[in-house]
Parts: structure tokens; C-alpha cells; sequence
């Protein structure tokens, strides 16, 4: 029985409030509608990603509006990608992607320069060789800008804010292949200590950059108050991720 068939039963509970408590879509699909999950699958299934194209997103437009951005810094082969989104209502719209491969940081920083006097809030990957540049547009712009840590805890924050704006149908992207592709990339991945991390396999397009620019701006965007804090209640506290 699955919790709707129990709440037809009689049981005196609210299922989308429990949705919300738990936070992890796959044990929700698992635990409460009984559904066969295994723990390696893509994160965004297709299916999900689709529920949320539209020819009005956009990658190349003009941003303008209530505006949310997302950096994600290339390490070695990877690319950087800038992602920019306009809420509106309770929707984020796609505006503008930028792709910047095996570009200098000197040229990285002047387009993200020329993005963030026109942006609310946003959030920039502060791991490895995009610390200086996340310290640097911190220093520049002050407090609308909040340089990440990608760690396994903050990583896994990200993937399920991400997805929950996927499943509330809170975000619009373009159908666009590459961005279709980069979101499907990561997986959930159970790990020997039976902790579970989030990735992507690296090829040619990249390491689901898309995804993780995509993921910073919608947590730009769902946390004006501050940086990634963890707390388990009742449990012991997890790190905190981010400056």
C-alpha cells in the first residue's frame, strides 16, 4: 500500500507535507509510493526535464528583471558556465547561458563582471581554481554574491533543490540538447560507506556543468538570507559548506 492508498484508508496525514519533510526524492519514490529505484539512476530522468522546457526560455537573451546567477568554474578540461535566471512569480525563467571553454580567468571575469551589476543574488563555485575568482567578485560586489564549496554535503543540497524546482515545475529551460544531456549526466551514487554523492561521468561536452551552474543559480535564488548550512535534527551536525 502506498502512502495515497493509506490516506484513502484513513490515515491522518498530508502526503505532500511529508513529500516536502523528507527532502530526497528517490527514497520518497522508494519508502512512500513503492516504487523499485536504483540508487545509480540519473537524478533528472528525462521525463522530468521535459516537464519543464519552453521555447521561451532562453540561452542567449538579454537578462533583465528579478535576476538569479550561477557560475560553475572549469578545472582543467571542464568548462565555465554562467547561468542566469529571471523569477517570475514563483517560476525561474532561463534568460542566458554562457559557455566559456578553456577560457582565461582574466576573460571568465570580465563576462561575469559585465553580468553582476544586473543580478539579485548570486552564487559562484568556490572550489579549487575558482576560489580567486569567487573571492575577487565577492570583494568587488559585496554581500549579492556568495562563493561555494562544493563538498558531498553541499553538492547534495544543490542536486535536490534543483530537483524540487524540477518537480514543483518551478523553472523553465530551453530545449536544448546540451543542457538536456549535462542535466541527465548526474547521478546518485552510493558510496561503500553507505553515504551516497552526487556526479557526473566527464566526455567530451564536459562534467555536467550545465547542471551545476543551473543548480547555483536556483540556490542564488532560494536563499537570499545566507550561505549552505546543514543540521541534521536529532542527529549529530553535519559540515558546513560554504563562506
Amino acid at each position: 500500500m502506498d502512502i495515497y492508498d493509506a490516506v484513502r484508508e484513513g490515515l491522518a496525514i498530508d502526503p505532500e507535507v511529508l513529500r516536502q519533510g523528507i527532502r530526497d526524492p528517490l527514497k520518497w519514490q522508494q519508502e512512500y509510493l513503492l516504487e523499485f529505484v536504483e540508487e545509480n539512476t540519473a537524478w533528472l530522468p528525462y521525463d522530468l526535464i521535459a516537464t519543464c522546457e519552453s521555447d521561451q526560455a532562453r540561452t542567449d537573451g538579454e537578462p533583465e528583471g528579478e535576476l538569479y546567477l550561477g557560475m560553475d568554474i572549469g578545472r582543467h578540461r571542464d568548462l565555465s558556465v554562467i547561468w542566469v535566471a529571471e523569477l517570475v512569480g514563483d517560476v525561474l525563467w532561463t534568460r542566458k547561458v554562457v559557455w566559456l571553454e578553456r577560457t582565461p580567468f582574466s576573460a571568465q571575469r570580465e563576462v561575469l563582471y559585465g553580468l553582476l551589476p544586473k543580478v539579485r543574488r548570486a552564487a559562484i563555485d568556490a572550489t579549487g581554481l575558482g576560489m580567486q575568482l569567487a573571492e575577487e567578485a565577492r570583494q568587488r560586489f559585496g554581500s549579492k554574491v556568495e562563493p561555494v564549496l562544493f563538498t558531498n554535503a553541499v553538492k547534495e543540497d544543490l542536486a535536490i533543490t534543483l530537483r524540487r524546482r524540477f518537480e514543483d515545475r518551478q523553472i523553465r529551460i530551453p530545449p536544448h540538447e546540451r543542457i538536456r544531456e549535462s542535466l541527465h549526466a548526474v547521478r546518485r551514487i552510493a558510496t561503500s560507506a553507505g553515504n551516497f554523492r552526487f556526479d557526473a561521468e566527464r566526455d567530451e561536452a564536459g562534467h555536467a556543468d550545465e547542471f551545476w551552474a543551473a543548480a547555483l543559480a536556483v540556490h542564488a535564488a532560494a536563499r537570499p538570507g545566507g550561505p549552505i548550512a546543514f543540521e541534521r535534527v536529532g542527529g549529530p551536525r553535519l559540515e558546513k559548506g560554504a563562506w
